[in-house]
């Protein structure tokens, strides 16, 4: 678990880099569901929107990556009525290209 601690610092204004796409990835899967609206309309909100906006169908993923959406899209299976259906759309988005 160590391992999976923060190295540095990041700031939702500078969220442009893969590692920060990540970050921001594990942030959505653990927010609390009734704060989403307002985080969604926060500066984290923003950067998601704009890392999601940089995305093309050449868009390349880690394998990491790749895992993780696949694993949230077996997750949304079972509908999104499901616990944290929310956080793990908004997770997933960070890695779906258009196409």
């Amino acid at each position: 678990m160590v391992q999976d601690l923060p190295k540095q610092p990041w700031s939702a204004g500078s969220a442009a880099a893969q590692q920060q796409r990540d970050q921001l990835a594990r942030f959505w899967l653990a927010a609390p569901e009734d704060l989403l609206p307002s985080l969604w309309a926060s500066p984290l909100g923003e950067a998601t929107k704009a890392l999601v906006r940089q995305l093309t169908p050449a868009s390349v993923f880690t394998p990491e990556q790749v895992n993780l959406r696949n694993a949230i899209g077996a997750r949304l299976q079972a509908g999104f009525q499901a616990p944290c259906a929310i956080q793990l759309l908004m997770a997933n988005w960070l890695y779906s290209p258009p196409g």
